[in-house]
């Protein structure tokens, strides 16, 4: 397996200086290590905002729900660089239609009659993981002005609009 290896000076068989490459982090302005979480976050974050961006083309008849959810979701991102508080996630309530605590994933899946159901539902525990991530680094002090609980809260109901659109889906 090929690793990646950070830059290493040698003089005479001896290291000499080890530099291990940082970012430009928007949210402190200072230069962060890249497993400070931050980094890793947003990585997570902007690939879920492109699965997303699929589900406009794969699940189109709900194209307009996802272009509001998405904007909700953009929204989220900016108030964690910008410190801001997080947008209002109320409007997400209207397209909660199925009950989700009691519904077993794998039924769901089973009765499903195209593919998009599971990548609907991956993107919703794609969501949650996220929020457990943004819970984490939360709790580092230098962002926890960003990685609040009102952004939790919204990205929670977040994936549980994603999972009730999998399962409303599922019976279509």
């Amino acid at each position: 397996m090929i690793k990646y290896l950070p830059e290493v000076k040698f003089r005479i068989g001896m290291v000499i200086e080890r530099k291990i490459p940082q970012f430009k982090c928007l949210i402190t302005d200072a230069m962060e290590d890249y497993d400070s979480g931050a980094w890793e976050f947003f990585r997570h974050y902007e690939r879920i905002m492109s699965d997303i961006g699929q589900l406009f083309h794969t699940d189109s008849e709900w194209k307009e729900n996802y272009v509001k959810l998405m904007r909700y979701y953009s929204d989220i991102g900016s108030s964690l660089i910008l410190k801001r508080k997080a947008p209002d996630p109320g409007f997400m309530r209207q397209f909660i239609s199925s009950e989700i605590e009691n519904t077993d994933p794998e039924e769901v899946l089973m009765r499903a009659k195209t593919s998009v159901v599971g990548s609907i539902l991956r993107i919703g525990s794609d969501v949650e993981m996220l929020t457990s991530e943004l819970l984490r680094i939360g709790r580092i002090p230098r962002f926890s002005e960003s990685f609040s609980v009102d952004k939790f809260e919204g990205l929670q109901l977040f994936a549980k609009v994603l999972y009730s659109r999998g399962i409303d889906k599922s019976k279509e």
